[in-house]
């Protein structure tokens, strides 16, 4: 999220600042593209708003939290917006830039903090859910080895992914304490997928052995 709107902005920024004096001759054109990727850019905003308002896992104080934070952002842009508008020289415009860059990076921190806390909230419930879905695993298995002996290899590379469920349910608490984003990112991922696996395969194994 961070990268998505930070970045592409900094960018921006630093490229209007930097242009050449010729073009002036299209500064128009430069106008109007400058105008287009802030209005992407807010709409972008508005969408994380929106999907983190209909997320069931983060708590409505860490909602307001981030909804505070990411407004800080779309505020700037939208004072930023009108400077552009009024702009009818280069130099106009490189000064609006100079002054969202400087807004930008008093605000960073805000931005960061407030969706690391989301994520690492929305991980935290991940791991809570993944950690009773072994447990019912674990219980359905017992069952199936007893009245479902037909299906043991099926049943043993069930367990096999429980285990590498658990191993990858480890990796994700460490990535908790450290804050480690990225690799909490890619654990959410690779839990819903192990699970879904999972649940696959004792259907199947119902299907098999306890036809309807």
């Amino acid at each position: 999220m961070k990268k998505i709107i930070i970045t592409f902005l900094i960018c921006l920024l630093m490229t209007t600042s930097a242009l050449p004096v010729k073009a002036q001759l299209d500064f128009w054109r430069l106008k109007q593209a400058i105008l287009t990727g802030v209005d992407r850019a807010i709409q972008r905003i508005e969408e994380i708003e929106d999907r983190i308002e209909k997320n069931p896992r983060i708590n409505e104080e860490t909602k307001q939290s981030i909804f505070t934070a990411l407004d800080i952002v779309k505020d700037g842009l939208v004072s930023y917006k009108e400077e552009v508008e009024e702009a009818t020289k280069l130099k106009e415009l490189q000064a609006a830039n100079q002054r969202l860059i400087k807004y930008l990076w008093e605000n960073r921190n805000v931005l960061r903090e407030n969706i690391e806390r989301a994520i690492v909230e929305m991980a935290n419930d991940v791991l809570n859910e993944a950690e009773e879905f072994i447990e019912k695993v674990e219980e359905v298995l017992k069952i199936l080895k007893i009245i479902c002996p037909t299906e043991r290899e099926i049943i043993s590379g069930t367990e096999a992914q429980l285990q590498q469920l658990e191993r990858e349910i480890d990796v994700l608490r460490q990535a908790i304490q450290s804050k480690d984003i990225l690799t909490i990112r890619k654990e959410i991922k690779e839990i819903r997928e192990l699970s879904e696996d999972i649940r696959d395969n004792l259907e199947k194994i119902q299907e098999a052995c306890l036809p309807q």
